[in-house]
């Protein structure tokens, strides 16, 4: 049916309906009164046939009947069929004409509505001839700054032979570049990272199933253009709910709420776990960058997050480990009985993670540690090399560590330095050779076979420590030394080598090597020491009659 019969037809049924609505409401009204209201019916379908005509010549479907079945609506009043953009633009002439208007009670209004018809079909064909002259212009800028290749560069007859082959099986080569592609962004987070990802995302599905939001089309774009600043702020709203339902909803039992650095930590999780699975890629949220700064609905996330810190602060002490001194070193040694293999290897290790600054989770199986041996992710004997010096005595070990946290594909090569010294009741180096001579490696079996640190224990059969085992020793020794059971952890010895680093006075580049910190992150780790670097600076800061260059007052530096 052509589109001028259904706005005929449409004009008629209107007249019809009006007819029979106030026929039945005892209204029939005057005969002249309708007979005026035709005219301006005629000049709403006069109106709407010209809107029609421009949408067809910018479509370049000239001739063709209806757009869209899904463009068409049934009018409300009249029964009739009407496009969807002239429903939307008659609800609006309805509502500012009243509702007599609405309802045809006069020319007045059919005729204001015949001329708003007639201004939103022009302003609908001019937005479509600019997109037009937009689209024409953009083809051209790209067919005159396209790269021109040089004629003898081209594929040759084996490359296109090659291509010719591969099209075949098109859809799996795309299967596994799209595959390649996950893995390595999922290459970039280390294990420990995705295991918290796990978990904050197993809490979102939770959330979104109690709010009544769909999880897998949260952060989807219309179509293929940057977010509407509605929609980012409208994604921070619901991070702010998320965070929010975290906090009140704890998953551990006897706890009241969750601490609002875990809410924050959870919505960058999910943040992350989003970013690599839409299409086109984008980390949903943000909608303050495009708000402006004083706008409260686009900071709502950020203001939100900052205000659950405060309800529910952290104490900065509780779960804080205590650093690891050398007092407490030379009590764990009274406690060991070196001669012992295994206990010659906790030895080893707490020496190692203390003096080389390492995490526990390095040198052993971490938590997320799961699945097979792997000699490329686990650490094991054919890692550990002694160096000598000229004269051909031990100078150093060296361990390759595996990927961790800030390596996580571990090309990279970070190593630990462990200086090497006989005479020291400390050391890390000679400690490693003492448990390697005590429990060597048996013959024909390969180094990357064979855990470096490993339980000699009876029943254990040689096998990997793990975090959770190795902690079990560790905590016991610590607390022999003095600590309280809250106050150790593995993470004492990475905060006492930053700690005692610091009190001999090193530097920050000298800390940061030791450690492998990229940042002066290890600030943080810095305890503040009794007659330590600080203490010493600011007494001798006392004992010094400094004077300022009149051209330097006021610089901050000389």
């Amino acid at each position: 049916m052509a589109m001028t019969e259904v706005l005929r037809r449409e004009a008629e049924q209107r007249g019809a309906v009006l007819d029979a609505r106030r026929a039945a409401q005892g209204q029939a009204g005057d005969e002249h009164s309708r007979q005026q209201q035709r005219p301006a019916a005629r000049a709403i379908v006069a109106a709407r046939e010209a809107g029609a005509a421009s949408l067809r010549s910018s479509d370049g479907r000239a001739g063709a009947s209806v757009r869209d079945e899904r463009d068409w609506r049934m009018d409300p009043i009249t029964g009739g069929v009407m496009p969807a953009a002239q429903d939307a633009a008659a609800a609006r002439w309805r509502a500012a004409d009243g509702s007599a208007g609405a309802r045809g009670s006069g020319p007045a209004g059919l005729e204001a509505a015949a001329h708003a018809a007639s201004a939103q079909m022009g302003a609908r064909s001019g937005d479509a001839e600019e997109m037009t002259r937009r689209r024409e212009a953009r083809m051209e800028h790209i067919a005159e700054t396209r790269p021109m290749m040089r004629e003898d560069v081209n594929m040759t007859a084996r490359q296109q032979a090659r291509v010719e082959e591969r099209l075949a099986g098109r859809d799996d080569i795309m299967d596994g570049i799209r595959e390649g592609r996950r893995n390595a962004m999922a290459c970039t987070l280390s294990e420990s990272t995705n295991a918290g990802i796990d978990s904050a995302v197993r809490m979102w599905l939770e959330f979104c199933a109690v709010r009544g939001r769909d999880p897998w089309t949260f952060g989807q774009l219309e179509e293929d253009a940057l977010p509407r600043p509605s929609q980012l702020m409208e994604e921070d709203e619901a991070f702010c709910d998320f965070a929010v339902y975290v906090c009140n909803n704890p998953r551990v039992k006897g706890k009241a709420s969750l601490l609002g650095k875990t809410a924050g930590q959870y919505v960058g999780r999910v943040m992350t776990w989003y970013e690599g699975r839409l299409t086109p890629a984008r980390r949903p949220g943000g909608g303050g960058s495009f708000a402006g700064a004083n706008s409260a609905l686009g900071h709502v996330l950020r203001r939100t997050l900052k205000g659950l810190r405060k309800l529910h602060p952290s104490n900065p002490k509780k779960g804080r480990k205590t650093a690891v001194l050398r007092r407490h070193m030379t009590a764990i040694r009274r406690q060991l009985d070196l001669s012992d293999k295994f206990e010659a290897m906790v030895w080893a290790f707490v020496c190692t993670a203390w003096q080389g600054g390492r995490r526990s989770g390095e040198l052993v199986r971490g938590k997320a540690r799961k699945g097979p041996w792997d000699p490329k992710r686990d650490m094991h004997r054919g890692r550990v090399s002694l160096e000598r010096d000229d004269e051909g005595r031990p100078a150093r070990v060296v361990v390759a560590l595996a990927p961790d946290k800030t390596d996580v594909t571990g090309e990279e090569g970070h190593e630990a330095l462990l200086p090497w010294s006989a005479a020291a009741e400390i050391n890390a180096a000679a400690a490693i050779s003492r448990m390697l001579a005590a429990d060597p490696t048996e013959q024909g079996v390969a180094l990357e076979r064979v855990p470096l640190f490993r339980d000699t224990r009876p029943g254990r059969e040689g096998k990997a420590m793990t975090y959770g085992s190795m902690m079990l020793v560790v905590k016991r020794l610590l607390v022999g030394a003095g600590m309280t059971a809250e106050e150790a952890g593995g993470h004492s010895f990475r905060r006492g080598c930053a700690t005692s680093l610091q009190h001999v006075g090193a530097s920050d580049a000298t800390s940061r090597a030791v450690g492998i910190w990229g940042s002066n992150s290890m600030h943080g780790y810095m305890d503040v020491t009794c007659g330590g670097a600080m203490e010493r600076a600011m007494l001798a800061m006392a004992e010094v009659d400094a004077r300022v260059r009149p051209a330097a007052s006021g610089r901050g530096i000389d």
